[in-house]
Parts: structure tokens; C-alpha cells; sequence
């Protein structure tokens, strides 16, 4: 008998000890303001490719990896039809909502989720012949804004790590170690779109485009105008008008050495302007956080 009561002693011990453990990580948890749910190596396409001015990161889908780059000016998440055996039923066969591509695009319901580190990604998909547009660059499925608008996405040049962030409760300290803080205003067209000083006197606002890969594309009317001012000299590549920037400026921060193609209107969404991955590239790290409509820009 009093073995047996030793031993509901001693359970009891153990018993409220769980508890307490159970209690203090569970303050440490409600505790923490922001979590980094994946944290993924990246590479560059670019190299070993010239002309794939992009970075990749690994997705799994099943028992396989595959190779994604991310698109903000992308309103769903898109595969390559290739892995189209390994999508759900279809549920609806449309235009995407950007207007630059007209072909009708296939959308399927995921079968299994797509694996983002730890993060499990379920819904509808877009199917499209992505190996075409990009050869040789092996991009298998781009993350877009159905995807980001759920998390804070942290890309690391300098360390080559891309990751998501889940934010619990809004903490200032944390953000001002992302650098300079750049709104990004959304316009009618589902854009996320910054506002870029060219020269003295001259800004444009461009829509941010990470799926565009290399030089980013400028309004024919406003390239006329770089020209004009005559320190800048027009140059044709590839049967496309080209021009240089030594240094461009966004709020109070410098970017240098930006390239960009003259593009008529009528070729660009909403008329718009675009920087793609050229821009993004000329800093160690960049945070976006679509739900706030905020960038976080630090420079090299």
C-alpha cells in the first residue's frame, strides 16, 4: 500500500513538472512576434545560362523536388503543363488576369500540396508550357501572389537563402533590420507597383515584376525622353532599344547600373512600366509583404 502511494507520489511529480514545461512553451510561443516557417537554398540559372537573370528555389511536390522562381506581378501560382499528371481535377480553362498573355490557361485543383519547406500549399493552380518561354533556364512552377499574400517573402541575395515569414503580432524592431521601407500601391489592375526617380525631375511608376527576368522594360514615351536629354545613348541589342542608367534612385536609396528596353504601351500591362529581376538583384536582401503593401530594400 505504501508503494503504491510512492508511486502516484511520484507520477504526480511528473505529472505537473509536464505541465509546467507544457506552460512555459507555451508563453514562449504567444511570445514570438515572427517566425521563419521555410528557409530554402537558392540558385541562379543565370549561372550557367546567360540570359536566365532569375533565382530558383526547390518545391516539393509529392516525393520529388522541382525547381520554382516567385512572380509578383503573377496573380496565381503557375506549373509547368508538364506536371499536369500530377495536378487535381480542372476546374476552369481562362485567361490569366495580366493582360500581356492572351493564351487561355488551364486551372487545376492541387491533388497533393505543394511543399514550401515546412509551409503545405493546397488550391488552384495554373498549368502552362513554362520550359517554352524560358528554355534551358529549368523552371519548373512559379510561386505568385495567391501564394505571398499569406506570408512575409524574405529573399537573400547575398546568403542565397529564399524564405517565408509568418508574422503573429506587428513588431517595428524587427522590420527596421529589412532595410528601407518602400510602399508598394496596388492599382486597379492587381499590380504591385513602386515609384522609381529616373533623373532629376523625371520619375515613373513602375509595376514590380520579379517574372520578368534581366532588363527591366520602360515606357517608349519615357525612354524618348532619357535619350533626349543626350547623356544617355541608345543601344540596339538583340533588335530591341536599349538604355543605361549609371544610378536611379528609390526614396533616399541609390541603384546603380540599371538597363532597360523600350516597350510601346500597347505591349505593356495597364501601360505600365516594369522593373523585374535586374532591380531586385542590385540588393543583399529584399523583404515583401503584399498584405501590407510594403517592400523592405537593403542595399549592398
Amino acid at each position: 500500500m505504501i508503494k503504491s502511494k510512492e508511486k502516484i507520489v511520484k507520477l504526480t511529480a511528473h505529472l505537473r513538472c509536464y505541465i509546467f514545461l507544457f506552460l512555459i512553451l507555451l508563453s514562449v510561443s504567444s511570445c514570438q512576434k515572427m517566425r521563419v516557417v521555410a528557409e530554402l537554398p537558392m540558385s541562379y540559372p543565370g549561372e550557367r545560362m546567360e540570359g536566365c537573370d532569375t533565382f530558383l528555389f526547390p518545391v516539393r511536390i509529392e516525393s520529388k523536388e522541382y525547381m520554382f522562381s516567385v512572380d509578383t506581378g503573377a496573380t496565381n501560382t503557375i506549373l509547368n503543363s508538364s506536371l499536369k499528371p500530377l495536378m487535381g481535377e480542372l476546374v476552369e480553362v481562362r485567361k490569366p488576369d495580366y493582360s500581356f498573355h492572351q493564351t487561355p490557361l488551364e486551372y487545376h485543383k492541387t491533388k497533393r500540396p505543394l511543399k514550401i519547406g515546412n509551409v503545405s500549399i493546397r488550391g488552384t493552380v495554373a498549368l502552362k508550357e513554362i520550359d517554352k518561354q524560358t528554355p534551358g533556364c529549368g523552371i519548373d512552377g512559379i510561386l505568385g501572389q495567391d501564394v505571398m499574400e499569406q506570408f512575409i517573402v524574405q529573399i537573400d541575395f547575398r546568403n542565397k537563402l529564399f524564405k517565408l515569414l509568418k508574422e503573429f503580432s506587428p513588431d517595428v524592431s524587427i522590420r527596421k533590420n529589412w532595410g528601407i521601407q518602400v510602399p508598394l500601391k496596388r492599382d486597379l489592375h492587381g499590380f504591385y507597383c513602386i515609384e522609381l526617380k529616373l533623373i532629376d525631375g523625371l520619375y515613373e511608376n513602375f509595376i514590380l515584376d520579379s517574372g520578368i527576368l534581366g532588363h527591366g522594360l520602360l515606357r517608349e514615351e519615357v525612354f524618348d525622353i532619357l535619350k533626349n536629354e543626350g547623356q544617355f545613348a541608345e543601344i540596339i541589342s538583340n533588335g530591341h532599344r536599349c538604355i543605361a542608367l549609371p544610378e536611379a534612385c528609390i526614396d533616399e536609396c541609390k541603384v546603380s547600373n540599371l538597363g532597360f528596353i523600350a516597350c510601346p504601351d500597347l505591349k505593356l500591362p495597364a501601360g505600365r512600366s516594369m522593373l523585374g529581376t535586374q532591380f531586385l538583384s542590385r540588393f543583399k536582401m529584399i523583404t515583401i509583404d503584399l498584405s501590407k503593401g510594403e517592400i523592405y530594400l537593403s542595399p549592398f
